[in-house]
């Protein structure tokens, strides 16, 4: 039997209570996962707002399971757009040396691909002289487009062109509304369970239809030593600004606390695993 070598599942959510921060700002204002801040925010050298992120072993194969937000009404099954970004960032030595200063857990030691910890340019554009912050870049996930063959004509031989565009990752739900396998037994045509205790959460109980696999499993290498993960809400008729007691009740149900009505549910959220690949 293989074994891929493949990580326990990290689960990665926004901070808590962040429905009090993100409620009335406009949608594609992005919410982070986990959006803290960094343990070194705020030290010499380092932005006092830098975010943390999940450490990656850059190269690895990374998969990632996305839940698609679903809320039930007395009508319909409501599915909103949410699009996820992924983006990466390179970290350093002297990072690496400072987590051991700071006892930070083994498991969340960060990685690095840079050799030295090098400042670079000032905080403050207008003031060259003033504080300087350490280079740490930052890239976003991205997919290559490539253009049709150019001609072959000697005469017109020109270059191919392959542009790089950010990714934007949108779980869908519409596959949830197709019947599910009823149990193997004999009995009432009930629809059969996939998995338990993830959704349904935002419904009336006697709307809720549970066990849906309403996960996407996503599939990508690592591309620096940290990960972070945005999202944000398209426009959803003149829904413009996050509203977790409407149309992002199931948003808040899934990574946060149902507008409010329970604590947040440990074991939910996007599951991250990393590792080799087969």
């Amino acid at each position: 039997m293989f074994d891929a070598q493949f990580s326990m599942a990290r689960i990665v959510k926004p901070f808590a209570n962040f429905e009090a921060r993100y409620q009335g700002n406009s949608a594609g204002f992005p919410i982070g996962f986990p959006g803290v801040l960094d343990r070194l925010a705020g030290n010499n050298g380092y932005d006092p707002f830098l975010l943390a992120a999940l450490p990656m072993p850059i190269g690895a194969r990374v998969m990632i399971w996305i839940p698609a937000a679903i809320y039930i009404t007395e009508s319909a099954i409501q599915q909103t757009a949410y699009q996820y970004q992924i983006l990466w960032r390179l970290r350093s030595t002297g990072d690496f040396v400072s987590s051991f200063d700071m006892n930070v857990p083994r498991d969340q030691t960060p990685q690095y691909h840079m050799r030295t910890r090098d400042v670079g340019v000032a905080e403050d554009p207008a003031d060259p002289s003033g504080t300087l912050r350490y280079v740490l870049p930052a890239a976003m996930q991205t997919i290559a487009y490539e253009q049709p063959e150019p001609s072959t004509d000697p005469s017109t031989l020109a270059n191919g062109i392959i542009h790089l565009r950010g990714q934007l990752i949108i779980p869908c739900g519409n596959h949830w509304v197709a019947p599910l396998v009823p149990p193997p037994n004999p009995g009432p045509p009930v629809q059969g369970v996939f998995g338990q205790g993830v959704w349904p959460f935002s419904q009336e109980p006697e709307e809720a239809e549970s066990g849906g696999p309403n996960f996407h499993p996503f599939w990508f290498d690592a591309e620096g030593d940290d990960m972070l993960i945005l999202a944000r809400r398209v426009t959803i008729g003149e829904d413009t600004d996050w509203d977790f007691g409407g149309v992002d009740r199931p948003f808040s149900s899934t990574y946060g606390t149902d507008n409010g009505t329970r604590n947040p549910a440990v074991s939910t959220g996007i599951f991250v695993f990393t590792g080799s690949a087969p």
